[in-house]
């Protein structure tokens, strides 16, 4: 088997660029030349990141985080409310 030539990786122009830290995640909202990025990575020993989530956004993409924080708020509420909520701290 011969080595392939590979193109070296081109520079995107980034316009925007969000860091969300949720317990050892860090979720990555990338804005560059007209498409967003979502990327998620977990923290792991000395501090460094894998990633294991990297897709391209699309309309209804933002409706799925939202749909994870809902129902983890409606999860802690109902705990709450039956006075059994052991605190992460």
């Amino acid at each position: 088997m011969t080595a392939q030539h590979r193109q070296p990786a081109q520079h995107a122009r980034v316009t925007g660029l969000t860091h969300i830290r949720v317990a050892d995640l860090r979720m990555t909202v990338l804005e560059a030349e007209g498409t967003v990025q979502l990327m998620v990575a977990r923290e792991g020993d000395a501090g460094c990141f894998t990633t294991f989530f990297n897709e391209f956004a699309g309309p209804a993409t933002g409706a799925e985080p939202r749909q994870l924080a809902d129902g983890t708020d409606a999860a802690v509420a109902r705990i709450a409310d039956a006075d059994t909520y052991k605190s992460a701290a």
